[in-house]
């Protein structure tokens, strides 16, 4: 078992120490928040729940 992001589906093989660290967010010049991970933007805080939704799958 894996947990892997829904969005940019980048794998953590532990998520409970990376998740944090995996979805790190920056201001750019637009003022929108941006994924360092897969540099995915977002303008509203539902987007990001929805962006760092996390499910298992079977690798």
């Amino acid at each position: 078992m894996k947990f892997v992001c829904d969005v940019c589906s980048a794998g953590l093989s532990r998520p409970a120490t990376n998740l944090k660290r995996h979805h790190k967010f920056l201001f750019n010049e637009e003022q929108e928040h941006s994924c360092w991970y897969c540099e995915r933007d977002f303008n509203r805080s539902n987007n990001v729940m929805i962006h760092t939704a996390f499910s298992t799958k079977c690798i």
